[in-house]
């Protein structure tokens, strides 16, 4: 594995990779994918298991390029936990940081709670959902202690504006199956002074619904708010930041 890069520009080393350089990473990840997968807590039937395995290794390596792969639509990029925890702040998806990523297909089993953290986070300006690193720093602080391997964070995880063709493409069918991830990964949420955005609390609902047990919010730091079991919130009560790491099993 490369030694995970502690800053978040790198334009310069992004624009001088070269055509054969974008080739050869793209075969690593597809080649790092595969081995991945067989290490992977898989939650789909165990006598499916490796011939759902096999057929996703003969789908990936159809692939002949990052094109390719967003034009068909049907792997998410996973990044690594090493890449992540080394942040200051949120890495914006790019093709030519494939060394940071794992492929995770679409297919019921390979997603799961054990291995994967989804990130649901406030946006709060255009150009970057974070500029300062306040909520990243927050989110290491409480993965911490979690055992995992790979997160998906929207803005790392998906192509973000300008995008070519094949790249909205490829961002609008990401956003069509957001419930699925939601549903399979294990779940991390920040927010700040109660000014949740649509899709925070969509994703939030979409946890909620799609799990047996009740949510529990770490109270040790911050008081006052709980979902969804105290349903009337009253204005002003929540706390400076709510948050929860939560890993559940999935209604059947």
């Amino acid at each position: 594995m490369d030694i995970p890069c502690t800053k978040n520009v790198i334009d310069d080393r992004v624009t001088r990779k070269g055509s054969s350089g974008d080739s050869a990473a793209f075969q690593s990840l597809v080649e790092r994918s595969i081995t991945a997968w067989n290490s992977l807590n898989y939650v789909g039937p165990r006598a499916d298991q490796a011939f759902v395995i096999r057929k996703a290794i003969e789908r990936v390596r159809r692939l002949s390029s990052i094109e390719t792969l967003l034009e068909k639509g049907e792997f998410w990029f996973f990044q690594h936990k090493e890449f992540f925890i080394h942040q200051q702040l949120l890495m914006k998806w790019h093709p030519a940081r494939l060394n940071e990523y794992i492929l995770l297909p679409m297919t019921y089993g390979f997603v799961n709670n054990k291995d994967c953290f989804f990130v649901s986070h406030y946006w709060h300006t255009r150009e970057h959902p974070d500029p300062v690193g306040h909520d990243m720093r927050l989110f290491l602080e409480d993965l911490a202690h979690q055992e995992w391997s790979y997160v998906w964070v929207d803005w790392t995880c998906m192509p973000q504006a300008p995008r070519s063709e094949v790249q909205k493409q490829y961002f609008k069918k990401m956003l069509e199956v957001i419930p699925m991830l939601v549903r399979d990964c294990a779940f991390e949420w920040r927010s700040p002074v109660f000014e949740p955005r649509a899709w925070i609390l969509f994703e939030v609902a979409e946890y909620v619904l799609n799990h047996k047990e009740c949510l529990i919010i770490d109270h040790r730091r911050h008081a006052g708010f709980r979902f969804p079991r105290d349903r009337n919130v009253r204005k002003g009560s929540a706390p400076h930041h709510f948050h929860t790491r939560i890993r559940l099993h999935k209604r059947r």
